[in-house]
């Protein structure tokens, strides 16, 4: 590849590492070894976090074979209403795993490292051969690929099951890549590379499109760094085909998905304020190039309030946009001299901002959004390290920087190993990942939502009695939530729900619903709560109308017509709780709440012998209390039923 680089000068390896020895064999062999040292401690992790989305909870994948089908039509995952985008290729694979394994967490986790094992094969031979990296120093193409192995932030896709759409979105794209470079600078074959290339980009985008809609720009910066061959004219209706391709992925998935941030994910779901979206985006940028250079803290979610709207004159805003202003003027600057670190920034700068919130993404940032685009600037890193090499003149000097790079990758390396290793450890299973990441996620409303779902999930499932910390520990969270957010109502609910439910605290139970009701008033589940509340605390009038509303959007659900029968009574309406009821009977007449409404409403009405069938009738589909049950037995022992009576009195 042309480059101005001057190659007479002495390179890293005429300053002292001998490197005679390494082979693309030898290079491939450490690079396998390095991905199985690294990521080998998740093949024994369960599911994780999301793999509920696109594996465990997918309806087509349990079908095996049968279900590739259903795979190739359908967003990869829908929730109700919501479809998500087209990505069928990763829940293929994993319809074949289930065909011959079942559902094995640990099978999908092998195939993941073999997976990434590929990949980092692949951009190997991708800095070799379409970048030449080799021809600046035999040991660069190694190197990088080495750092971008090892690097933390990896360990989202790696370890995720669910990720594994991007570990082949990358390989397609790269493999893409390779053969568009093979049919622009090759001389035989150029139909055959050609078709490689449209069939490689094909498979990328219909294994996740975001990642590889970056690529194809990275095709188009190539082509235009190399400059397009002489008397090749075809290239251009390739580069069509390749626009085309494009434009049709990102049509199908936006016609296919309806999947919009909402502002529990990110912000700008609601911003219209042009200068807040700007610097937003600006500390979005700060982030990632922070998070390369240093990995830490982890975080398996991020979304609101992790990263705060912020004005762009904030001084750190402007240091992030004078920084990549200025890495953008001297990416263009060095393009256009042909040199390949200017190609390296601008291809870093083009697929980050796919995620630097642009258009908003859920969770606002995620370490899984450098899986492509860290490997650009590591490139450029290392580039930029040679490059200083090259111009120091004084042998003395020159051994001097290249045993203290050395030395700091030595460092970097061995610590990025370790924080990879530490990581996959911790993305054993949802509550081990939750449990690490939480005291870094304080500010997150989502995070902590989630948490204190799988807390009170986790409680649920256990002796309630012995297991009081585990309750404690979501009503924490969610009570963490409504600081965080306080216009999000359901936390509110939710605390409801435990302090009705698992505590019997009434008066906290009505304080929350009452809140939840104020933040959405729209909402039939918290206005049903609610108006039990109220019915409770003897408030017939709110209960009233609150069940009125329920009712109304509702007129089928059998629990608010059991609640609103007994309303309408109590407020001496009984023409109206008996139609009411009657229309609950319709609904459920093998269930025993219609037949108990009854009874109530003829017994305080004082019609005994209706009422006392409609109880007897309530215990025979096995119900009773020992209201119902005095009744009953004052009833048979005034009326000379002694047998009746006794029986009652055995049950």
């Amino acid at each position: 590849m042309a480059n101005s680089i001057h190659h007479e000068k002495k390179s890293l390896l005429a300053a002292g590492m001998n490197l005679k020895w390494l082979n693309n064999q030898r290079a491939c062999i450490i690079l396998s070894l390095v991905c199985l040292l690294c990521y080998g401690n998740t093949i024994r992790n369960d599911y994780s976090f999301d793999d509920n989305i696109a594996v465990t909870g997918n309806p087509y994948i349990p079908n095996g074979f049968k279900g590739i089908p259903d795979l190739l039509t359908n967003p990869y995952r829908s929730i109700g209403a919501l479809n998500m985008d087209y990505r069928p290729i990763a829940g293929i694979t994993f319809a074949i795993e289930h065909q011959f394994f079942g559902g094995n967490p640990h099978i999908s986790h092998l195939v993941n490292v073999l997976l990434f094992v590929v990949l980092a094969l692949i951009i190997y031979r991708v800095l070799g051969e379409v970048f030449q990296l080799g021809k600046l120093n035999s040991a660069l193409p190694l190197i990088i690929t080495l750092f971008y192995v090892v690097h933390p932030a990896n360990t989202e896709t790696v370890a995720s099951i669910k990720n594994r759409e991007q570990i082949l979105s990358m390989i397609f794209a790269l493999a893409a890549l390779a053969y568009s470079y093979k049919y622009f600078f090759s001389s035989g074959k150029r139909l055959l590379f050609a078709l490689a290339a449209i069939f490689f980009i094909s498979l990328s985008f219909m294994s996740k499109m975001v990642l590889s809609i970056p690529i194809a720009g990275v095709i188009l910066l190539v082509l235009t760094f190399n400059g397009i061959p002489k008397k090749q004219k075809s290239i251009f209706i390739f580069i069509a085909l390749i626009i085309m391709l494009s434009a049709v992925s990102l049509s199908v998935n936006i016609w296919l998905s309806d999947r919009k941030p909402v502002f529990i994910e990110n912000p700008l779901a609601e911003n219209e304020n042009l200068f807040l979206a700007i610097g937003f985006i600006f500390k979005t940028l700060l982030f990632y190039l922070k998070f390369i250079f240093f990995p830490y803290p982890f975080r398996f979610y991020y979304g609101y309030d992790m990263v705060p709207l912020v004005p762009i004159h904030l001084p750190l805003v402007l240091f992030s946009a004078a920084l990549h202003v200025s890495m953008f003027i001297g990416g263009i600057f060095l393009f256009y001299r042909k040199h390949l670190l200017g190609l390296f920034l601008l291809t870093y700068l083009f697929n980050i901002s796919f995620y630097s919130n642009i258009f908003p993404i859920p969770g606002i940032v995620a370490e899984r959004s450098l899986f492509i685009a860290q490997l650009w600037l590591i490139a450029a890193v290392f580039i930029l390290i040679h490059q200083l090499i090259l111009l120091l003149e004084d042998s003395v000097y020159k051994v001097g920087f290249c045993k203290l790079a050395l030395l700091a990758g030595i460092i970097v390396f061995s610590a990025s190993v370790a924080l990879t290793i530490h990581r996959n450890f911790q993305w054993k299973n949802i509550e081990t990942l939750m449990i690490s990441d939480m005291p870094h996620l304080k500010k997150s409303a989502l995070a902590n939502y989630l948490y204190a779902k799988l807390r009170y999930l986790d409680y649920g499932k256990s002796l309630k009695q012995s297991n009081k910390w585990v309750l404690s520990e979501s009503k924490n969270h969610f009570k963490q939530v409504t600081q965080i957010l306080p216009s999000y109502d359901d936390p509110y609910f939710r605390l409801g729900m435990i302090y009705e439910y698992d505590n019997q605290n009434r008066d906290s139970a009505f304080y929350y619903f009452k809140m939840a009701h104020e933040k959405n008033s729209a909402s039939n589940t918290t206005r049903f709560q609610l108006a039990k509340q109220y019915f409770l605390k003897g408030n017939l009038e709110e209960a009233a109308t609150l069940f009125e509303l329920v009712y109304r959007e509702l007129p089928q659900d059998t629990m608010t017509l059991f609640f609103y029968a007994q309303v309408m009574f109590n407020a001496q309406d009984k023409e109206a709780a008996l139609k009411i009821n009657s229309e609950l009977m319709k609904l459920s007449p093998q269930a025993y709440y219609p037949y108990y409404n009854f009874g109530m409403i003829y017994y305080f009405s004082g019609q005994q012998e209706r009422a006392v069938w409609y109880f007897e009738k309530t215990m025979e589909m096995g119900y009773s209390d020992n209201q119902i049950k005095n009744i009953l037995l004052n009833y048979y022992l005034a009326n000379n039923f002694q047998e009746k009576a006794e029986q009652l009195s055995f049950r």
